[in-house]
């Protein structure tokens, strides 16, 4: 009972990133991330934080995931990015355009993207583009630019694309760092980055040791089980320290049904739902939690399942991974 029906369409329902072309989030870098262009001339990047230089800064040419020689603008100030405005945000940079899905968006991110107009990844076209006049023009995934995507694209804006952005979200920064002459930031905003994890890390670390935890998604009386290398799975397991369960090693999603969750013997569970909704509060699933399986869940008898928002959680970044964390400091602390 209760198994799972709509894997793969998840990544299309949360964040569309089936859409995108991203089967699974691992932390093998890709092309673009493992051979970073070489630097830039010493001009700011696109935004209200640009910088001067001592140095005039000129064009060069980097070559990026697909293998395509780019030349890359000298300061460039109309940047379209899609679904990197973690990375520009943390490099001090607004694009002309944001990722969106329809009505979509990084909720998590519009603090800093307030005002900024939609870019609707879903059916991506020269012609959208084309109305944010960039100067610059980067692809998150490349299966995006293929069957002919590239060449329009380039019509538009000299355009750079990553094999896949999300397999490696610190790599991804260091190379736009380096793509928008931005290393002192994104080392600056890494270093940071790695001490907040670190305190964060210590403070947990009694609440923690020990205990397993699993990230799940709940829809349609089914659930999905993030893996380790997944997403905030990767600061669940990787940056804090909770132990994985078996069933949750790996770099993917894995759909269980409700009489296997015993087996995954968890001590926290951290529950989303695909609309964004509260699962907790979701009247759908009373059927679930009335269950003598569900009942007699570890994590349910200690109170400690916790509803998380799925917007940062099912996404990678440096601002995403610190609210992950900052939210897992808030439960345990309560």
């Amino acid at each position: 009972m209760f198994t799972r029906t709509f894997y793969p369409a998840i990544m299309i329902m949360v964040i569309s990133i089936a859409l995108l072309g991203c089967s699974n989030t691992n932390n093998t870098p890709s092309p673009a991330a493992q051979s970073p262009a070489p630097t830039a001339a010493n001009a700011g990047a696109s935004g209200d934080a640009s910088e001067a230089s001592a140095k005039p800064a000129e064009p060069r040419i980097a070559e990026d995931g697909m293998g395509n020689k780019v030349e890359i603008p000298a300061n460039p100030q109309r940047i379209v990015a899609p679904y990197l405005e973690d990375a520009l945000v943390s490099l001090g940079i607004k694009p002309v355009a944001q990722w969106s899905a329809g009505d979509l968006l990084l909720n998590y991110l519009q603090p800093q993207l307030k005002d900024i107009p939609k870019l609707d990844f879903v059916k991506l076209d020269p012609e959208q583009i084309a109305s944010f006049e960039p100067d610059l023009f980067i692809v998150p995934f490349a299966v995006r630019a293929e069957n002919g995507a590239y060449d329009q694209f380039a019509k538009v804006a000299p355009t750079y694309v990553f094999q896949d952005a999300t397999k490696d979200w610190r790599n991804t920064l260091l190379t736009l760092g380096d793509l928008l002459d931005r290393k002192d930031q994104a080392n600056e905003a890494l270093k940071n980055y790695d001490a907040t994890m670190d305190g964060l890390k210590q403070n947990l670390q009694q609440q923690i040791e020990g205990k397993t935890a699993a990230i799940m998604l709940i829809s349609d009386k089914s659930f999905s089980l993030m893996q380790e290398q997944t997403y905030s799975g990767n600061v669940v397991y990787g940056e804090l320290g909770f132990q994985v369960p078996a069933m949750a090693k790996g770099n993917d999603w894995k759909d269980i049904s409700l009489e296997v969750l015993p087996d995954l013997n968890a001590d926290y569970i951290f529950l989303m739902q695909v609309d964004g909704a509260d699962p907790l509060k979701n009247q759908d699933f009373v059927a679930i939690y009335s269950t003598s399986i569900w009942k007699n869940l570890n994590a349910v008898k200690a109170g400690h399942v916790y509803s998380v928002d799925r917007d940062y959680w099912i996404n990678t970044g440096l601002n995403a991974n610190e609210k992950v964390a900052q939210d897992v400091q808030q439960f345990l602390s309560n």
